[in-house]
């Protein structure tokens, strides 16, 4: 089973900066890790050859690096990209657990879903009216689309108090209980290697009637 302990060992030149390293799994399955630094040390970016050439040897994703006052100023602005991997994660050090101590607010929550919505709703839609696309193609545009909205799903549960599912699976069943939508197509274009344009227009109604639900206050 991989895992990101191994990488410790790479950011010994920037221990004394380190506050937090943790693990965590995407709704796909897919390991990932983040690194927070007190404050970006000098040289950071030559400094992280090591960790890029670790990360090339285990076939593991590059980390999201950022530092204290990232966190501590995005909760307002990024809350959906923080509660996306702070609701379920191993650390693997923690000289100060921030992802523990984030206060995410449900109106800040509230406003980017409705942001991620519109904006998936319109890129998709415009990309599917300005080009001509292959059922292939289409497919591959549905999927960017559905994976980006993951993190949203994750907010309908944030914002419900219900709990919020790991696995892709779970994480639909759980939104579909809140919203009380059948979400069984957005599961089947996660992995759909061909879709037709009937299809992408019923993805399309799916995220106008999310924005709908969450645009009447029912949470």
């Amino acid at each position: 089973m991989k895992t990101y302990t191994g990488i410790l060992e790479q950011l010994t030149a920037f221990k004394a900066s380190l506050l937090q390293i943790a693990e965590y799994t995407d709704p796909f399955g897919k390991l990932h890790c983040v690194v927070i630094f007190d404050k970006d040390p000098q040289d950071l970016v030559p400094g992280m050859k090591p960790v890029r050439n670790w990360c090339v040897r285990n076939k593991l994703p590059f980390p999201l690096v950022v530092d204290r006052e990232f966190i501590e100023s995005s909760q307002d602005s990024y809350p959906l990209e923080l509660l996306s991997f702070s609701h379920h994660y191993r650390n693997i050090y923690n000289a100060v657990d921030m992802l523990a101590g984030l206060k995410l607010q449900k109106a800040d929550v509230r406003l980017q879903m409705e942001r991620e919505l519109k904006s998936k709703w319109l890129l998709t839609r415009m990309a599917l009216l300005e080009h001509s696309l292959s059922e292939t193609r289409t497919a591959g545009l549905i999927r960017m689309s559905v994976s980006s909205l993951l993190p949203v799903f994750k907010g309908f549960l944030f914002l419900s108090g219900t709990g919020i599912a790991q696995e892709l699976g779970s994480l639909m069943e759980q939104t579909q209980k809140v919203t009380g939508m059948d979400l069984s197509l957005i599961r089947t274009l996660s992995n759909s290697k061909k879709t037709d344009l009937q299809t992408a227009t019923q993805y399309l109604g799916i995220i106008s009637a999310l924005l709908k639900f969450l645009d009447e206050g029912k949470l």
